[in-house]
């Protein structure tokens, strides 16, 4: 049995790709639409990663993160996903105490390679400065 991954964003298109190309790298996969629906997926899927838009109406995704690490159903991982600037990315996960950040510039074929490496305790995610665990900049630190 796979992995649980909860990928949430506002873009119906990266909603359906994502859930394409995490289900070819063999994750189970549910997906919202906004990061306030999210809680009660969160209790449904029981995620061990939730991916993240930082960009959404309702509720940003580096806001969120505190909601889904203090919730009844923690995930093991939280990766904050965006088309911001990748330098803002990491600075925002960094400071919502994300596990990683992933640019939405990285092809989204490449979302399941990114958090298989997560998961299984690599600390780099992979794909040069477009991606990477905050345990990286850390490191870096």
């Amino acid at each position: 049995m796979g992995k649980r991954v909860l990928l949430v964003d506002d873009d119906p298109v990266i909603l359906e790709l994502g859930r394409a190309a995490l289900e070819g790298a063999a994750f189970e996969v549910a997906t919202q639409s906004n990061a306030l629906g999210m809680l009660a997926t969160l209790l449904r899927h029981d995620p061990d990663i939730v991916v993240m838009d930082v960009s959404m109406p309702s509720l940003r995704g580096d806001h969120a993160v505190g909601v889904v690490r203090r919730g009844e159903r923690r995930a093991r991982f939280v990766v904050l996903y965006s088309g911001m600037v990748v330098e803002e990315l990491r600075a925002a996960a960094l400071r919502a105490g994300a596990n990683g950040y992933i640019s939405k510039s990285v092809t989204i074929n490449y979302l399941g390679v990114a958090l298989r490496r997560l998961v299984e305790g690599g600390k780099r995610m992979g794909h040069g400065a477009l991606m990477g665990s905050c345990e990286e900049a850390d490191d870096e630190t």
